[in-house]
């Protein structure tokens, strides 16, 4: 049982780390050529957009895992994309998967 917990525990930091660097990325290239073109005087607003852009990846990343929203990278081939499994439907899949039971869900 604890070595389905890591596994999904794994699954779900390896997500969370892939989706906030996508995230991440978009927000600072934002941040970028906000600042570029708009090139405003106040260094305090050109920090404060940097600052946002920064910790906002975050926000954004924890936001669309936890509400399941998007396409996870790590779903089966035979799922829908739009389909999201609990954590307790993962869990029994990977029990089964581990004891050889494997059966068609």
């Amino acid at each position: 049982m604890a070595s389905n917990l890591f596994l999904v525990s794994v699954e779900t930091l390896a997500a969370y780390a892939a989706t906030y660097w996508l995230h991440s990325t978009l927000l600072l290239g934002a941040a970028w050529l906000l600042l570029r073109s708009a090139k405003p005087d106040s260094h305090f607003v050109r920090e404060r957009i940097w600052k946002l852009a920064a910790t906002a990846g975050l926000v954004t990343a924890a936001v669309q895992l936890a509400t399941g929203l998007g396409v996870s990278l790590l779903a089966e081939p035979d799922s829908a994309p739009s389909k999201t499994r609990s954590v307790s439907e993962s869990l029994s899949r990977t029990t089964c998967l581990a004891s050889g039971n494997v059966a068609s869900r």
